[in-house]
């Protein structure tokens, strides 16, 4: 499968849940690990090649490019105003569904279970976990399902509103920034603009994000990728050796969370999934799909089982006097157990929920433009070559 020209992105979607993996190892050291978090100077990993592995906030960024990228190259390869209303109309319920039932158990593991995360957060020394993924609960607001029911909808409409699931503050970002794209986009339905004229379109867009609010610039990232290859015909072809240099430098990018170097490094990664043949060949088997499917699920709930099952089991295994290394193993395994389980009912969700919303808004669209409706791909891999979210999703996980 070359790795310009696929319409599927198998090894995307690999990549895709090799990122969510590396934010639940963010989340996990945060609650149970903390020192690991801090600059190696201080004993943490921070500035060492072993943080790339551990950076939520950079795999947050990638998530973005991936976003901005994917997004877009399907409207490169075939332009259509109908199919791009489209896009903006589902991308609300899209992401608004399977996120809102993880606010629901946020509020249910808030409201009705023992808060074995502040007795964790005590023994670990650990602030995010002991206040409940550092959740900032407004003044005066009583928990309950009818406040998690608003934040459903508030969690990407407005900053902050996530204290059920704080995890989902990307999710902020990724709605806005997918707007973004949308956006730029809808220059490409204007004819009188030429190719060089929506370039620097682009260009300024970037400049002016990159000014106001960087949070947005790696959409418009995987967007001028995107317009690069499928517009320009620019063929990106990387060897073993050239890829492995750019790998290298995005490990250096993401041995720190400073924003600009991650960006830096989440393109060099797109560049090398892109360009290297080999490589997408590899990461292209029947598991890669199944891997992309469960890595936004997976990015919903790890931190709500970190809060609530991980959180009780190292309680009772430190006060039962197991050694701090069979604890946190244990914990671990437990974690990445518990959060893949619960990630299957939403796996399933998102198989129907997904070609039914793209069936929907085919209709939908079809009306507005006057266009008889077209059959919609309802498989799971053909859903995700318009929807995938990178998602998950988020601005620096310290949500």
């Amino acid at each position: 499968m070359s790795g310009n020209g696929s319409s599927k992105f198998i090894h995307l979607e690999w990549a895709r849940g090799i990122a969510s993996v590396i934010v639940l190892f963010h989340h996990f050291a945060l609650a149970f690990i903390p020192g690991l978090k801090t600059p190696f100077p201080q004993g943490g990993l921070v500035y060492t090649p072993a943080y790339a592995l551990m950076n939520g906030s950079g795999a947050v960024i990638f998530f973005f490019v991936l976003s901005g990228f994917v997004l877009s190259h399907g409207y490169f390869q075939r332009p259509c105003l109908q199919t791009l209303t489209g896009s903006v109309i589902k991308r609300l319920p899209r992401l608004m569904l399977p996120a809102g039932l993880t606010i629901l158990a946020g509020c249910a593991i808030f409201t009705l279970l023992p808060h074995s995360f502040e007795v964790a957060g005590h023994m670990t020394g650990s602030a995010w976990l002991s206040h409940f993924g550092h959740s900032a609960m407004p003044d005066g607001v009583e928990p309950g399902f009818a406040d998690a029911l608003r934040q459903t909808l508030m969690v990407f409409l407005h900053e902050g509103d996530d204290y059920y699931n704080t995890n989902l503050r990307t999710m902020n970002f990724e709605f806005y920034g997918s707007l973004i794209v949308f956006f730029g986009l809808l220059l490409f339905s204007v004819k009188r603009f030429g190719p060089y004229l929506i370039m620097a379109f682009l260009l300024v867009f970037t400049l002016w994000f990159a000014v106001f609010d960087v949070r947005y610039t790696p959409f418009l990232a995987g967007m001028i990728l995107s317009y690069l290859v499928v517009v320009r015909g620019i063929r990106i072809s990387l060897g073993t050796r050239s890829s492995a240099v750019l790998l290298l430098l995005a490990m250096i990018g993401f041995m720190s969370d400073e924003f600009s170097l991650c960006c830096l490094a989440s393109v060099a990664v797109m560049l090398v999934l892109l360009g290297n043949e080999g490589l997408a060949r590899r990461f292209s088997g029947r598991w890669s799909n199944f891997i992309g499917a469960l890595s936004f699920p997976l990015y919903l709930v790890h931190t709500l089982v970190i809060l609530s099952v991980t959180s009780r089991f190292y309680v009772l295994m430190v006060e039962n006097g197991f050694s701090r290394e069979v604890v946190l193993a244990s914990a671990f395994a437990l974690t990445l157990a518990v959060a893949f389980l619960a990630s299957l009912p939403l796996v399933v969700l998102e198989k129907n929920w997904v070609p039914f919303l793209n069936r929907l808004t085919k209709h939908l669209t079809a009306r507005l433009f006057q266009k008889p409706a077209q059959q919609v791909p309802t498989t799971v891999s053909q859903s995700r070559e318009e929807e995938m979210v990178g998602d998950v999703g988020l601005e620096p996980t310290t949500r």
